[in-house]
């Protein structure tokens, strides 16, 4: 699945305990951002945008690039 407007509809975690199946609710990702966007911004709501904390952003991209060298080689690589 490749990121865009829709959201992955459930998302399949294979580690040394087992396999786990995480089901999510479809939403359009951009219009989410948009809306949130608009709520921190021009309705004040301090609640809205929260944002992506340091760590949050470093482990997302250690996913990222974990999928990337699983594409290239097929194999699977752990996260630290």
């Amino acid at each position: 699945n490749c990121m865009g407007e829709k959201s992955a509809k459930s998302v399949s975690i294979v580690t040394s305990k087992g396999e786990e199946i995480k089901t999510y609710d479809t939403i359009n990702l951009y219009a989410a951002e948009v809306e949130n966007f608009v709520k921190h911004y021009f309705l004040k709501d301090e609640a809205a945008f929260l944002g992506t904390s340091y760590d949050d952003a470093i482990y997302g991209l250690q996913i990222i690039d974990a999928i990337r060298k699983s594409n290239l080689d097929g194999k699977a690589h752990e996260i630290i």
